[in-house]
């Protein structure tokens, strides 16, 4: 089972995607950066709560958005991956496509 850990969100880019929101379907809808201030940034997804197929956009502060890494194995045992690379487990990447996440094993 794939182990996933959520990241903040701290250098945005834009067109960055996917990015999540506690606050939007409970952090499980995929968001995208299209605009980018000092504090703040702007997202675009679907925040109708059940219309299909509506895109909307939003500023929101920062400290409130986040991103999936997944998890080493190695990482998960104790004196286990000390040093995480590409060679034994893909270096605990971040997630670059939407996955849901909930559903397999979430690490706080």
């Amino acid at each position: 089972m794939k182990s996933y850990k959520k990241v903040k969100l701290t250098f945005p880019t834009l067109n960055l995607y996917p990015v999540y929101r506690d606050t939007v379907y409970n952090g499980h809808e995929p968001l995208k950066i299209v605009g980018i201030r000092q504090h703040e940034v702007e997202l675009e997804g679907d925040y109708s709560g059940g219309t299909h197929g509506v895109c909307q956009k939003e500023w929101v502060p920062l400290e409130e958005c986040f991103m999936i890494r997944s998890v080493c194995e190695q990482e998960l045992q104790p004196q286990g991956c000390q040093v995480h690379n590409v060679n034994c487990c893909g270096g605990g990447s971040i997630v670059s496509e939407h996955v849901e996440y909930w559903k397999e094993n979430l690490i706080s």
